[in-house]
């Protein structure tokens, strides 16, 4: 599976990022994630990504938990976030009829926070992005993606808590058949 021919250029990777913290919740380059947005300060979030470059960056908190998964505050109020983090393009959504949002996500590149700016206007957090560390994110997604879960077991065992073994065999298949075909 090669890059979508709708993923941006390297370029186009914007400087700024609206970030979306949520506990246990791992997007890859190449990988696919699916999320299911009720909480006002996210649901701004997504339409203004919609009305822009249809990109959020998913991070993780470095404290796990809080009322919606977004981590623990802390003495500011807000929660704190690895500096890691990767953009994902939404690809599709969904209107429910009770205000959620349904939608999907394509991760496209690791990024690292520079820093954090004001909050936006809808209440979310967003980041000033560097993407260049990762930049071959862009050209290796499916392979980078297979190379975590190979070297990093927490986050499989993990991912295996959470979303149980078939899923995770289905995505190691998913990604290791990509990486064969492409060596081919």
């Amino acid at each position: 599976m090669g890059r979508n021919k709708f993923d941006p250029s390297f370029e186009q990777l914007p400087e700024t990022l609206p970030i979306f913290p949520l506990s246990g919740v791992l997007l890859l380059p190449g990988g696919r994630l699916p999320l299911n947005i009720f909480e006002p300060r996210y649901l701004a979030m997504i339409f203004d990504s919609l009305a822009g470059h249809r990109m959020i960056g998913m991070v993780q908190p470095m404290q796990p938990g809080g009322f919606a998964g977004d981590g623990l505050p802390v003495e500011d109020g807000k929660p704190k976030v690895h500096k890691v983090g990767c953009a994902g393009r939404i690809v599709s959504f969904n209107e429910s009829e009770d205000g959620r949002l349904l939608l999907a996500l394509s991760g496209i590149c690791r990024f690292e926070i520079g820093r954090e700016l004001d909050l936006a206007q809808g209440g979310y957090r967003r980041v000033s992005s560097l993407f260049a560390p990762y930049r071959a994110d862009l050209d290796h997604a499916d392979l980078s993606r297979h190379l975590l879960l190979e070297r990093h077991p927490r986050v499989v065992e993990a991912h295996v808590a959470r979303h149980g073994l078939r899923e995770y065999l289905f995505q190691c298949l998913g990604c290791l058949s990509r990486t064969v075909s492409r060596r081919g």
